[in-house]
């Protein structure tokens, strides 16, 4: 799982770097090498050319992207710009359900899903699946934060902390680290 998330941040490191968006991370848009299990970022039909985006409010069955993975500020109801940062909780979405086996929302209404985005935290991983080492369940937590500016800034950053828990967790440290420092 960390290898593969690691993979799919340096993949959205470079993407952001050309000043992309992708607006729609999740399972539908990544393929995975069946030998070597490398990640691969397709459809880019959503994506913005743009370094920010505001979007107004859209009728929940207008918002494009899907919307179980997609982060608070895409949903047009909290009046923020939609960056990089967004492709980052979306992968937190992902990585979340990777670790727990379900989506941290599992409503089917637009309306609910909406809702938890914007405002419930889900249980952390580290509660739904207690084999979960405390520090991959709170570095998916921090990519959950609803605040942007509370969740990794860069892909690049978050590559970093991925890299140094892998490192960590295959050499048996458990030992807590601060995350987003690079």
């Amino acid at each position: 799982t960390l290898r593969f998330t690691l993979g799919v941040a340096r993949i959205l490191a470079g993407v952001h770097k050309a000043r992309v968006i992708h607006k729609d991370i999740g399972p539908a848009n990544l393929l995975i090498h069946p030998e070597t299990l490398a990640p691969t970022l397709i459809d880019f039909n959503i994506a913005s050319d743009v370094a920010q985006e505001v979007l107004g409010f859209t009728h929940q069955s207008q918002i494009a992207g899907t919307l179980r993975y997609m982060a608070p500020e895409q949903t047009g109801r909290t009046g923020r710009s939609v960056d990089q940062r967004a492709d980052l909780y979306s992968l937190g979405v992902l990585l979340y359900e990777l670790t727990t086996g379900r989506p941290p929302f599992e409503g089917e209404d637009l309306l609910d899903l909406i809702h938890d985005h914007l405002a419930r935290t889900p249980a952390t991983p580290f509660e739904l699946q207690p084999q979960t080492p405390p520090m991959l369940s709170s570095l998916i937590m921090h990519l959950l934060e609803k605040e942007p500016d509370r969740r990794y800034q860069s892909a690049e950053g978050l590559a970093q902390d991925l890299a140094r828990l892998q490192t960590a967790l295959l050499a048996g440290d458990t030992t807590p680290f601060a995350f987003g420092q690079d």
